[in-house]
Protein backbone atom coordinates (compact mmCIF):
# COMPACT_ATOMS: atom_id res chain seq x y z
CA UNK A 1 0.00 0.00 0.00
CA UNK A 2 2.77 2.49 0.91
CA UNK A 3 4.61 1.67 -2.27
CA UNK A 4 1.86 2.51 -4.29
CA UNK A 5 0.67 5.71 -2.80
CA UNK A 6 4.24 6.65 -0.50
CA UNK A 7 4.52 9.78 -2.97
CA UNK A 8 1.33 11.41 -2.51
CA UNK A 9 1.52 10.59 1.24
CA UNK A 10 5.10 12.08 2.18
CA UNK A 11 3.70 14.82 -0.48
CA UNK A 12 1.07 15.69 1.87
CA UNK A 13 3.55 15.44 4.89
CA UNK A 14 5.82 17.77 3.55
CA UNK A 15 5.48 21.08 5.64
CA UNK A 16 6.25 23.05 2.12
CA UNK A 17 3.49 21.85 0.31
CA UNK A 18 1.07 24.46 1.60
CA UNK A 19 3.38 27.44 0.53
CA UNK A 20 4.26 25.67 -2.91
CA UNK A 21 0.91 24.97 -3.69
CA UNK A 22 0.17 28.80 -2.67
CA UNK A 23 2.52 29.73 -4.85
CA UNK A 24 1.45 27.38 -8.12
CA UNK A 25 -2.38 28.93 -7.40
CA UNK A 26 -1.51 32.56 -7.64
CA UNK A 27 0.88 31.92 -10.37
CA UNK A 28 -2.16 30.58 -12.61
CA UNK A 29 -4.46 33.09 -11.44
CA UNK A 30 -1.82 36.21 -12.35
CA UNK A 31 -1.48 34.58 -15.61
CA UNK A 32 -4.65 33.45 -17.05
CA UNK A 33 -6.06 37.02 -15.54
CA UNK A 34 -8.23 39.13 -18.02
CA UNK A 35 -6.00 42.15 -19.23
CA UNK A 36 -7.46 45.23 -20.05
CA UNK A 37 -6.38 47.38 -23.05
CA UNK A 38 -6.85 51.04 -22.72
CA UNK A 39 -5.74 53.77 -24.80
CA UNK A 40 -3.25 56.47 -23.10
CA UNK A 41 -3.50 59.87 -25.05
CA UNK A 42 -6.34 60.09 -27.41
CA UNK A 43 -4.93 63.71 -28.66
CA UNK A 44 -2.94 62.21 -31.60
CA UNK A 45 -3.87 63.99 -35.30
CA UNK A 46 -3.25 62.16 -38.03
CA UNK A 47 -1.65 65.00 -41.17
CA UNK A 48 -0.69 65.19 -44.60
CA UNK A 49 2.48 66.11 -45.92
CA UNK A 50 2.59 67.73 -49.49
CA UNK A 51 5.63 66.63 -51.08
CA UNK A 52 6.92 66.95 -54.53
CA UNK A 53 5.81 64.41 -57.03
CA UNK A 54 8.01 60.86 -56.75
CA UNK A 55 9.52 62.42 -52.95
CA UNK A 56 9.30 59.91 -50.14
CA UNK A 57 9.01 61.41 -46.46
CA UNK A 58 11.41 59.72 -44.51
CA UNK A 59 11.96 60.04 -40.52
CA UNK A 60 14.69 59.04 -38.73
CA UNK A 61 14.54 59.16 -34.98
CA UNK A 62 17.86 58.95 -32.90
CA UNK A 63 17.60 57.85 -29.41
CA UNK A 64 20.38 58.67 -26.87
CA UNK A 65 19.66 55.14 -25.04
CA UNK A 66 22.36 55.86 -22.75
CA UNK A 67 22.25 59.64 -22.03
CA UNK A 68 20.06 61.37 -19.92
CA UNK A 69 18.06 63.71 -21.28
CA UNK A 70 19.49 66.84 -18.77
CA UNK A 71 22.87 66.63 -20.00
CA UNK A 72 22.85 67.30 -23.50
CA UNK A 73 23.58 70.31 -24.73
CA UNK A 74 21.09 69.98 -27.30
CA UNK A 75 18.64 70.49 -24.44
CA UNK A 76 20.49 73.73 -23.17
CA UNK A 77 23.43 71.64 -21.23
CA UNK A 78 25.67 74.34 -20.66
CA UNK A 79 29.09 71.82 -21.36
CA UNK A 80 29.34 70.65 -25.83
CA UNK A 81 28.19 67.06 -25.05
CA UNK A 82 26.44 66.86 -28.92
CA UNK A 83 28.69 68.18 -30.95
CA UNK A 84 28.21 66.07 -33.94
CA UNK A 85 24.26 65.87 -33.47
CA UNK A 86 24.61 69.98 -33.21
CA UNK A 87 26.10 69.87 -36.85
CA UNK A 88 23.04 68.17 -38.42
CA UNK A 89 19.48 69.65 -39.14
CA UNK A 90 17.83 67.37 -36.10
CA UNK A 91 14.83 68.35 -33.74
CA UNK A 92 15.35 67.26 -29.64
CA UNK A 93 12.21 66.60 -28.11
CA UNK A 94 12.49 67.36 -24.84
CA UNK A 95 9.25 66.23 -23.70
CA UNK A 96 9.65 62.65 -23.47
CA UNK A 97 9.61 59.92 -21.28
CA UNK A 98 10.97 56.21 -21.41
CA UNK A 99 9.92 53.00 -19.92
CA UNK A 100 13.00 52.85 -17.93
CA UNK A 101 14.61 49.50 -18.93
Amino acid sequence: MFREHGADIMQKLMPSTPIASTIQYVSHVYKNRAIVMEPLELDAKETLTQLPAGKKLVTVVVVGETARAQSFSLNGYARETNPELKKRDVVAFTDTTSCGT
